[in-house]
């Protein structure tokens, strides 16, 4: 079970990207799948206060998701 779970872990680790937002410096993640769509929808998912991306990411399965309906 922790190898599976390490390797989930290592599936999702994108590294995360900085913007200033009020002066603060919040991080995100993006996911293009690949052959998106130039037009393909934007979905935003946000975590709560004691989350993290990596955790949405592994525990939502958006990622998949995602490829699996060729967005």
């Amino acid at each position: 079970m922790i190898g599976l779970l390490a390797c989930a872990t290592l599936l999702v680790s994108a590294p995360d990207d900085k913007i200033m937002v009020g002066g603060v410096e919040r991080s995100y993640q993006l996911f293009i799948p690949e052959g998106a769509a130039s037009k393909a929808p934007l979905v935003v998912v946000l975590h709560g206060r004691s989350g993290a991306a990596r955790q949405v990411r592994q525990h939502t399965g958006f990622d998949d998701e995602v490829k699996k309906r060729g967005a």
